[in-house]
């Protein structure tokens, strides 16, 4: 609170003509509520400020495909069956994996590849009737 609306929270308080005591308890609430409120925009601001200096996250969040409303994995599960789905996860994974050595970020493509993988899996553990169906179609 500014000191401005100390003084006059202050001056409200203490004036005996017109202010019944529930408008005393209702200014000491606001008060109360105003300084809370500035507390908690400044621990956001600082929050904000923290969060402005991490690196960017290109193994499991990258900035190229989260540009829109919704993520470009989430899109691309949506146009495919559970079983399309899985076989893309996979060919991922294995993609990372085969090509780790060559492009200079080694460490980068096996996060990845590590990714696509935990993706997978818990893709199949959503679809236990799914995985159940493959597997006895498969005998």
């Amino acid at each position: 609170m500014t000191q401005r609306e100390i003084d006059i929270v202050d001056t409200l308080r203490t004036m005996q003509v017109g202010i019944t005591p529930v408008w005393t308890s209702t200014l000491n609430a606001a008060a109360d509520e105003i300084v809370s409120l500035r507390n908690k925009v400044k621990a956001l601001e600082e929050y904000i400020d923290l969060v402005k200096n991490f690196p960017p996250d290109n193994v499991n969040s990258p900035s190229h495909y989260n540009s829109g409303a919704i993520e470009c994995i989430d899109a691309i599960q949506a146009s495919m069956t559970i079983t399309e789905f899985w076989g893309y996860l996979k060919g991922n994974s294995i993609k990372y994996l085969w090509r780790y050595r060559y492009k200079g970020h080694m460490v980068q493509d096996l996060e990845k590849s590590v990714w696509y993988t935990t993706k997978l899996i818990e893709a199949i553990k959503q679809n236990e009737e799914v995985v159940k169906q493959n597997y006895e179609n498969s005998k």
